[in-house]
């Protein structure tokens, strides 16, 4: 069969794939589980990845990332090809950032694939998602916990998902109140993040190495770490923008509705990067919990290469 997994939410569309993985019972993953990067590949070397006979299974898993939007994605007639020819015992996942509906390649998937959007929740749409995810893992929550916690981590799946896995241990089993996600949600590492940022503009690849470990160490999962160094670096290109513009502070606290103390931090260290410097920055990070979370890399190793290439 042939899936595409498309959508701005990584989170759910790493969900799909798992989703997929576990509908089989895999002997040998490591044989019979590749997963192949769109722009480095062809179709004919998916193809030969789904052709070959699976080792000590029945089946064969090949996850396939970008291709149909890279510069050298198939045509809609050489994937209709493709898909007529996979053998009964290949699973083919093509995972996409976005999909087209209007152009040829895309009527092409959508007749002949399981196609699984992935779209972002907008925020309205978080506190009902919290609480589905607590019932999901046979809990529950009080109102004023739901609003706390996306209030403290926004609108990330991810780093929602973690927390929760936190606050139903810490209730024990019990519902989760208001208070809990005070004593264990509360942005302890939020700090830390700001100096790592403050250590990457000031090349102190060391400290900020230090600062990672040190919060990876304590049971903060490196995908938590990851987001909360996005969320910054998004507020650092609003911030720079608003600079560059001789805008003030208080256009960033209306804008981004940010405390005033946060808010002065943000415009501090959004004047040691330019802009172009912040969208090369961002735009490597999207990438890396893109790979992180679809299993590419591991996420510890990935933060710390990501670190010391970006402060050599």
């Amino acid at each position: 069969m042939i899936h595409v997994v498309f959508g701005e939410e990584r989170y759910l569309a790493q969900e799909r794939i798992r989703e997929i993985r576990d509908s089989f019972t895999f002997v040998n993953p490591d044989f019979n589980i590749e997963h192949l990067d769109g722009p480095k590949s062809s179709l004919s070397e998916v193809r030969s990845h789904a052709a070959a006979l699976p080792f000590l299974d029945a089946h064969r898993l090949v996850i396939v990332h970008g291709l149909l939007a890279a510069k050298k994605a198939p045509s809609a007639e050489e994937l209709k090809a493709f898909f007529a020819e996979v053998p009964d015992y290949s699973e083919i996942v093509f995972v996409e950032d976005a999909l087209d509906r209007r152009t040829q390649l895309a009527k092409v998937v959508l007749e002949h694939a399981q196609v699984h959007e992935c779209a972002a929740l907008k925020t309205a749409q978080i506190p009902q998602w919290i609480r589905d995810r607590a019932a999901l893992k046979k809990g529950a929550i009080d109102p004023e916990a739901v609003s706390l916690l996306s209030s403290f981590v926004g609108t990330d799946l991810s780093l929602i998902d973690q927390e929760l896995e936190k606050l139903l241990a810490y209730s024990a089993g019990g519902q989760i109140s208001a208070q809990a996600v005070r004593d264990v949600s509360h942005q302890s590492f939020e700090e830390d993040v700001y100096t790592l940022v403050d250590s990457l503009a000031t090349k102190r690849k060391d400290r900020a190495i230090t600062l990672l470990h040190r919060n990876i160490l304590s049971g903060t999962h490196p995908l938590s770490m990851l987001s909360m160094i996005i969320r910054q670096f998004r507020l650092l290109i609003a911030a720079r923008d608003l600079i560059d513009q001789h805008r003030t502070q208080a256009d960033l606290i209306r804008e981004w509705a940010l405390h005033p103390y946060v808010a002065q931090k943000v415009f501090q260290q959004a004047r040691s990067y330019s802009m172009p410097q912040l969208k090369q920055i961002y735009g490597d990070l999207s990438r890396l919990d893109r790979d992180i979370k679809y299993g590419v890399v591991e996420g510890d190793l990935a933060l710390d290469l990501w670190i010391a290439g970006l402060s050599a």
